[in-house]
């Protein structure tokens, strides 16, 4: 039987019911609509040929590329940081400290049993992670936009680099889309890091 000291997995595979997973899924399919929102509004905008057409004379070009550079970085940061930061949420020295209720008030009115808190703080460490991803996928989305609107897209093909972390996070919404069986895994990983020699 695989377990915490304070959690075995039959008590944490009890707290794994729709009514703690659905939200998150929620927030999820929220993320990957807006974003596939915004792709049919640019693609539209392209075919219905409503993009400005380029104005070689103004600066916009360079610019969009320093957007894109700017996109580029932040979204290596916090691609960065949101492993760092799932590494870090979910130790198994703060699932045991989360399942000895040393963080309940911390991690919300749901999580009344040491189980309750350490699926609170893996759905906790989820959001955090995808808030990362949205964040540099936002900022691309919105200087993707902001080129086409200025009309630098056609003229610098390389602007479209900016669907970069929007890809990204669409890899990470299908790929870790909250569901019984990966929370499961995710803490069953959680608890074997504890027993990994150093």
């Amino acid at each position: 039987m695989e377990s915490l000291s304070e959690v075995t997995l039959e008590e944490f595979e009890a707290e794994l019911v729709p009514a703690q997973i659905r939200p998150l899924q929620i927030v999820y399919a929220a993320c990957a609509q807006w974003l596939l929102a915004i792709g049919a509004v640019l693609a539209i905008l392209e075919v219905q040929g409503l993009l400005r057409p380029p104005d070689r004379s103004s600066g916009v070009g360079s610019l969009a590329i320093v957007l894109t550079l700017a996109t580029l970085a932040t979204f290596c940061v916090l691609h960065w940081l949101a492993h760092w930061l799932s590494a870090r949420q979910l130790s198994p020295e703060r699932l045991a400290r989360a399942a000895r209720g040393e963080w309940y008030p911390v991690l919300g009115p749901a999580a009344r049993s040491p189980a309750g808190a350490c699926l609170n703080l893996i759905r906790k460490t989820l959001f955090l992670r995808l808030v990362c991803y949205d964040a540099a996928a936002t900022l691309g989305v919105a200087a993707l936009v902001a080129a086409g609107i200025l009309g630098a897209l056609r003229e610098h093909p390389v602007l479209w680099l900016n669907l970069l972390p929007a890809a990204a996070l669409l890899g990470h919404i299908v790929f870790a889309f909250p569901t019984r069986g990966r929370l499961r895994a995710l803490f069953l990983e959680s608890i074997a890091a504890a027993r990994r020699p150093i």
